[in-house]
């Protein structure tokens, strides 16, 4: 496994994050948690080294089918193999529970471990207001964390299409 090798969610990988079905060990969830098409295996091991083996930890989730190698050369997208680019069709409108459950995974799935508070606020949202204002906190957080503004942006710009319906 190269240190810059780039792994991306399977449709199964994203069913697991969602769903948490198949347990997993702890090195590996963390490694799920953060694996988006975009950061190498060198960010991956700086973040989670201290947790354990992350080589074997992306072998346990590529031998699962939860992840798979960004193709070299691909543009990195962040989805799952097999998803719709997110810009062909706008999200469809959501309760306000849905959105709240969305959200939450979205800024998890962006900041990994370190986004935990960030995500308990947003959780803790009882009214639109609230969830607009974590929602914010959240967009702030994934700048500040993965020090990449458009991730933000793009974050805060699928918040608000779900949002608006």
């Amino acid at each position: 496994m190269a240190q810059t090798d780039i792994y991306r969610k399977t449709a199964s990988g994203a069913a697991q994050f969602a769903e948490r079905s198949v347990k997993l060990p702890g090195v590996a969830r963390m490694a799920l948690v953060m694996i988006d098409g975009i950061k190498p295996v060198s960010d991956l091991q700086a973040k989670l080294g201290a947790m354990g083996d992350v080589d074997a930890a992306l072998e346990t989730l590529a031998t699962g089918g939860f992840i798979e190698m960004v193709p070299a050369g691909a543009a990195p997208t962040g989805a799952p193999a097999g998803a719709a680019p997110a810009a062909v069709a706008a999200p469809a409108a959501m309760s306000f529970e849905e959105l709240r459950k969305w959200t939450s995974r979205r800024a998890s799935s962006a900041m990994g471990p370190m986004g935990d508070d960030y995500c308990m606020r947003v959780e803790r949202a009882k009214t639109r207001e609230e969830l607009i204002a974590a929602a914010e906190r959240a967009r702030n957080g994934i700048d500040s964390i993965t020090s990449s503004k458009a991730r933000a942006d793009a974050f805060w710009a699928e918040f608000q299409q779900r949002l608006n319906g």
